[in-house]
């Protein structure tokens, strides 16, 4: 919690900048409804970047419906809760400031990857994102 050598941190499905309460960087991160090719530094506009606050002002933590931690990536995946398999959320890319402050963005595309990039074993291989980066444009 005091290195600034990480931008993202990953347990789960739960994802969370280097910054705020989770880290001593400037990152941060926010949800952009759009697909990859339209996302550039105009989309984020004006806006600052939400920092990692997990304590609301009772200092409680902040939990989702399924006791995971909200952080700023919360709601990157779809639960299927039939066949127990998680999915990315579709044209989600997240607008996402590494631990220096540098603009990326980021799409998780896949939560059972296997090392070689293709889609694994959703009973072997969860936990093994694939995830497209690139400076933000």
């Amino acid at each position: 919690f005091d290195s600034l050598d990480w931008d993202l941190a990953f347990k789960r499905t739960v994802l969370r900048t280097n910054s705020g309460d989770s880290g001593p960087g400037n990152g941060g991160a926010l949800r952009i409804g759009l697909a990859w090719d339209r996302v550039s530094r105009t989309t984020l506009g004006n806006k600052a970047l939400p920092a990692e606050l997990w304590f609301d002002q009772d200092c409680m933590i902040e939990l989702d419906s399924t006791n995971n931690l909200v952080t700023s990536y919360s709601g990157w995946s779809e639960y299927d809760e039939v066949n127990h398999v998680v999915s990315a959320a579709p044209d989600v890319v997240y607008i996402t400031a590494g631990a220096d402050g540098a603009l990326y963005k980021v799409q998780i595309e896949d939560y059972y990857s296997t090392p070689t990039g293709m889609r694994g074993n959703v009973k072997t291989d969860s936990g093994r994102y694939k995830l497209r980066t690139a400076p933000l444009p």
